[in-house]
């Protein structure tokens, strides 16, 4: 490697911290700047005024750039949370307010495992008080403050402050948005593709007269795989699912991904959706699918595993894992341990192991269910886990079987 390709080679999670640090610095801030490692965070302040800088997506973003615009991207990276902590530039009136408002998506993970982080830090979760609404199992809508550099995220409390019921600034968030101006694109045929450039076009979803404005076969269907794309088509059109599963899978190696599970409208409200395990594409989205659940659990798992040993609870946190057969296709399975108490991913396919290499029976999910349901004990958690603390009898082991996934 060369001198200039030394200097050009793209910074790692410790240099992007350390960069980032030194231009908020630059940019003004004062406070104490604190870089959390093991949780890819940067820490500004103390207390209960601390602020919490998640660099995942920041850094997957300045990776994402040439070299050229790295050093810009963080100057802008810098004033744009200078600007965020300030939090003067948000009306006090709501009248002076509302035209502000604007919706926002969130994969409901990003808001669970905030909760989760908070536990670890030794805080009250309940504390985090962003209202919600769900959008399919994975999505959740919100409201942000638009600024001209900043989206400001609208707290209950700001509401009470207001005055305003949550839905009700909703609406008037969504009437906003419906108003700004908006570009889509026809890929192929039957497949449509929102890009505006605003980084609103994944919460586009939210407007249905949008939506009416699409011509499609069959239901509508929706997928949002990261914040600046919303890909829409018709649950009948072989030709516009095709184009959109190979679309979220490109835009899901992009900056922000977010959820590449597709949603069909059901009257007023979204809902998941797959195609039949007969369909031509039922495989290939059921892969974007695990892939999904795969970074969402093992992140969860990462997270309640550091909750757990805080508070000295002793519970086995089982893997959500995915297997490719010879055959290239691919499930996923949980293990269920006899002698464990433990926390099981809602996964395809269940492992029951009684000793170390004593595979007791094998089954899918839904037929665990419905032999040994009465051990499952469900949790609030976000991706969905079953508490299991009893292994099924000699009878139930026999009754599950040893499919072959």
């Amino acid at each position: 490697m060369g001198l200039f390709d030394f200097f050009r080679r793209p910074p790692t999670r410790d240099e992007f911290a350390a960069k980032l640090i030194k231009e908020m610095r630059r940019a003004g801030v004062t406070e104490a700047l604190t870089y959390d490692k093991d949780n890819d965070r940067i820490l500004r302040g103390s207390g209960e005024k601390q602020n919490v800088i998640n660099l995942t997506n920041f850094f997957r973003e300045h990776l994402s750039l040439p070299p050229s615009k790295r050093k810009q991207h963080l100057v802008d990276r810098a004033r744009l949370n200078q600007n965020l902590a300030k939090g003067d530039e948000v009306a006090t009136d709501f009248e002076e307010a509302r035209s502000h408002l604007r919706p926002k998506l969130w994969v409901r993970s990003a808001l669970e495992n905030t909760r989760l982080q908070i536990q670890v830090d030794g805080g009250d979760a309940s504390k985090f008080d962003l209202p919600e609404y769900e959008i399919g199992s994975h999505l959740i809508a919100s409201l942000v403050y638009d600024l001209p550099e900043a989206m400001v995220s609208v707290s209950k409390k700001q509401l009470s402050d207001w005055g305003v019921a949550y839905y009700e600034a909703l609406e008037i968030a969504r009437e906003n948005l419906e108003q700004t101006q908006f570009a889509y694109a026809e890929i192929g045929e039957g497949c449509y593709a929102f890009a505006s450039g605003d980084s609103y076009d994944a919460c586009r979803l939210l407007l249905p007269s949008r939506m009416d404005q699409l011509r499609v076969t069959g239901d509508l269907i929706a997928m949002v795989p990261n914040r600046d794309s919303l890909l829409v088509t018709g649950s009948d059109d072989a030709q516009g699912l095709k184009i959109m599963v190979a679309l979220a899978a490109k835009a899901l190696e992009e900056p922000r991904p977010m959820v590449p599970i597709p949603l069909r409208l059901d009257g007023d409200a979204w809902v998941d959706w797959l195609p039949d395990l007969s369909h031509p594409l039922s495989a290939s989205f059921r892969d974007l699918s695990r892939r999904f659940l795969l970074g969402e659990y093992s992140e969860q798992t990462q997270l309640l595993d550091r909750l757990h040993d805080k508070q000295g609870v002793d519970v086995f946190v089982a893997s959500y894992t995915v297997v490719k057969k010879p055959d290239d296709s691919l499930y996923s399975y949980a293990v269920w341990a006899n002698g464990v108490k433990g926390l099981l991913p809602m996964a395809e396919w269940v492992m029951f192991v009684r000793g170390e290499k004593d595979l007791a029976a094998v089954a899918p999910w839904e037929k665990a269910e419905q032999l040994v349901g009465h051990l499952m004990k469900p949790t609030d958690y976000y991706p969905d886990r079953v508490l299991v603390d009893a292994f099924p009898t000699d009878a139930e082991l026999e009754a599950l079987g040893k499919s072959d996934p």
